[in-house]
């Protein structure tokens, strides 16, 4: 009897110590219930469910602070059967503008289907390349025959490959950077020092011409700015990974500003060659530096002239016959995946009251080299169980190796001027490709094949 009263009297003194207190939240315009809203006090917290209602175990007369994103924090005493009203507040952040287009706008007013990456979305992705940031954007994919992605679909419509005898470079997804076309080339999109990235979505030639039948990748880098800034950056990691990031930003009188930016990075690339016992037959070795130069002599005009080289050393050994889950493979011949790049653009804009003009020319070069291991293995591999394949037997081997070496020179030519709404402007583009293939070509018809291409386009328009 005697416990039963001592446990009588703790429960009724926790009862008067921790009593709950319920209540109601509402928008203080619609008199609406609002849910999730974070109910604190001091040693315990809650949220309201989606009528708005919460219960907390705490005295009355404790301060209560009510939170939501969208809301003004409201702080009051508390006190069963409660009413708050939240009133609206408007977040404020900064406006993005959309600048690949014909004339910068902002995200708001562009009539396009449109996802931007602002320097700060870059950053979170703590990536070095566009590959690692592609999660994040919608409808946005790319083919992985390459170490790095170069040929993209957006909502399914674009080039898994350009292999040989597949067609002219002509290409339904466009990937620009800083005005340069590097379509088809998208293994230089490094990310380091960039501004900003621009995905355009569904149909976009009109504004961008034949490389762009579904859409637009258009990635810019910092420019130059008067005040000296300098960065640099050292990251390590598993699978030797390896990456160094320097800028330095540098103001050259009233009129000029230098801007030098150096990626270089290395990895051995997450396979084990069981052949040959390697680690790094899949690896990386990607290094890019990029210069600008502003000449502003005035507020109504400023020009930028941006050069890079891009120089991707990489190797390719991504697939085995068996598709394991521990990243092993068998080849006997190491593939590769080599992109050197030289390019440079030039962009003058002249802006007085309505009126706005604007040139650009660039020339970009690339060399590059794609060869892989066709069959994947190796004779002893392809002799084993379930394949038995015997070169003695069959009188020649299983043996496959596919090498394309492409040099394409592509340069670009654009002047255009708008006075308010109305854009008109030329554009003029000539494109040189020259491709030697090598391997089994043309379901084994052939083992050596060359072509070259030679597109010029040219087009007046208006808006």
């Amino acid at each position: 009897m005697k416990h039963f009263i001592y446990l009588t009297l703790f429960l009724f003194a926790s009862a008067c110590l921790y009593s709950q207190v319920s209540g109601l939240v509402a928008d203080a315009e619609t008199n609406q219930p609002i849910l999730g809203v974070n109910v604190t006090g001091e040693s315990s917290g809650t949220s309201t469910d989606k009528h708005g209602r919460f219960f907390i175990d705490l005295q009355e007369g404790e301060e209560l602070t009510f939170s939501h994103i969208g809301y003004k924090k409201v702080m009051a005493v508390a006190k069963d059967g409660m009413k708050i009203q939240l009133h609206a507040i408007v977040l404020k952040s900064d406006e993005i503008i959309v600048k690949a287009g014909l004339t910068a706008e902002t995200l708001q007013r562009s009539t396009s289907s449109v996802t931007v990456l602002n320097t700060a979305s870059i950053k979170r992705a703590d990536g070095s390349h566009f590959q690692d940031v592609m999660e994040t954007i919608p409808n946005l994919n790319a083919a992985g025959g390459t170490s790095r992605p170069r040929y993209f679909q957006i909502r399914g419509i674009g080039e898994r490959s350009q292999y040989f005898a597949e067609g002219p470079p002509n290409f339904s997804v466009g990937f620009i950077i800083d005005d340069i076309d590097m379509s088809g080339l998208g293994m230089v999109g490094l990310l380091y020092d960039l501004e900003q990235i621009e995905v355009f979505k569904g149909p976009q030639s009109s504004i961008f011409g034949p490389n762009a039948l579904a859409g637009l990748i258009s990635m810019k880098s910092t420019d130059p700015v008067d005040i000296f800034s300098s960065h640099i950056k050292l990251t390590g990691g598993t699978d030797n990974i390896q990456r160094l990031n320097g800028m330095i930003n540098i103001p050259l009188g009233k009129a000029f500003a230098l801007r030098v930016a150096l990626e270089s990075g290395s990895s051995d690339g997450f396979r084990t060659n069981k052949f040959l016992n390697k680690t790094n037959t899949n690896g990386r070795k990607e290094n890019i530096i990029r210069e600008k130069l502003l000449f502003r002599p005035s507020e109504n005009f400023h020009a930028i002239l941006t050069s890079f080289r891009a120089v991707l050393d990489n190797k390719y050994d991504a697939w085995a016959p068996d598709n394991n889950k521990d990243l092993f493979t068998y080849t006997n011949q190491q593939g590769w995946d080599k992109q050197e790049t030289n390019a440079y653009s030039l962009r003058a804009s002249y802006t007085k009251d309505k009126l706005d003009a604007t040139f650009i020319a660039s020339r970009s070069e690339t060399d590059l080299v794609h060869a892989y291991d066709g069959d994947w293995g190796n004779d002893d591999y392809w002799l084993q169980e379930p394949y038995y394949f015997d070169p003695n037997v069959t009188y020649w081997k299983y043996e496959f190796f596919d090498s394309t070496a492409r040099n394409r020179i592509n340069q670009t030519i654009e002047g255009r001027a708008s006075y308010g709404d109305v854009v008109v402007g030329y554009y003029t583009k000539s494109l040189e490709e020259k491709d030697e293939a090598n391997g089994y070509l043309y379901g084994g018809d052939a083992t050596l094949a060359t072509s070259e291409f030679d597109l010029r386009i040219s087009a007046i328009y208006g808006q």
